[in-house]
């Protein structure tokens, strides 16, 4: 009698025990594409936004991400284009200011030291120069050149303690990154309110 009464009692909570097993698991295969999908749709969409955001800088902020990735020493050679030997060159970049500028320090340590500020005024890039001549021309980046070719070309814009029609001054750079991390920056040189030669730096990335 006693083990009549208990099958009856277990039958129907085995019959329930089974039901909600039956249930967690439904719910649980139910719901597992879901979270897949979340993951899936969140490992998309961080790149895609990554490449928005890239796509929404100016020419002048792209160029301006691109010198300071160039931050630590460079070395390498220098070369007049009006002749005469190539000379060791060892040059240094630094993003200081709180990001908000660019440092390259040319011929480091040098009698011939100098230095190239950059940064961005009213949304365009420029650099102010500071040259062993004891000048300091200001020149602005040529943005249509750097969004088809990729190369920063600073043209000249005035500077300070020159005379661009007489005096020797640095009138325009140059700088192209290549595929195998190999910097060339050219400075052009006028006098007498004309060209009259290059300078010619080209360094790599010092390693260590």
């Amino acid at each position: 009698m006693i083990r009549y009464a208990f099958d009856r009692f277990l039958q129907p909570s085995c019959v329930l025990l089974l039901a909600l097993v039956m249930t967690f698991a439904f719910s649980g295969l139910t719901s597992a594409p879901a979270v897949m999908a979340d993951d899936a749709s969140a490992s998309t969409s961080a790149p895609t936004a990554e490449l928005a955001s890239a796509a929404e800088l100016s020419p002048s902020q792209q160029a301006f991400e691109l010198l300071k990735g160039l931050s630590g020493t460079w070395i390498g050679k220098g070369a007049y284009s009006a002749g005469g030997d190539a000379f060791p060159a060892k040059h240094e970049y630094r993003v200081t200011a709180a990001g908000h500028t660019v440092m390259e320090v040319q011929n480091v340590g040098t009698d011939h030291e100098m230095v190239s500020m950059f940064y961005l005024e009213d949304g365009h890039l420029v650099l102010n120069h500071y040259c062993a001549g004891g000048n300091q021309p200001k020149m602005a980046l040529d943005e249509s050149l750097f969004a088809a070719e990729g190369t920063l070309n600073f043209d000249f814009l005035g500077g300070t303690n020159l005379d661009p029609k007489t005096d020797g001054h640095i009138h325009g750079g140059r700088f192209h990154l290549a595929d195998d991390g190999t910097l060339k920056a050219t400075w052009l040189s006028w006098s007498e309110g004309q060209p009259v030669g290059e300078l010619v730096f080209t360094v790599q990335r010092e390693e260590g």
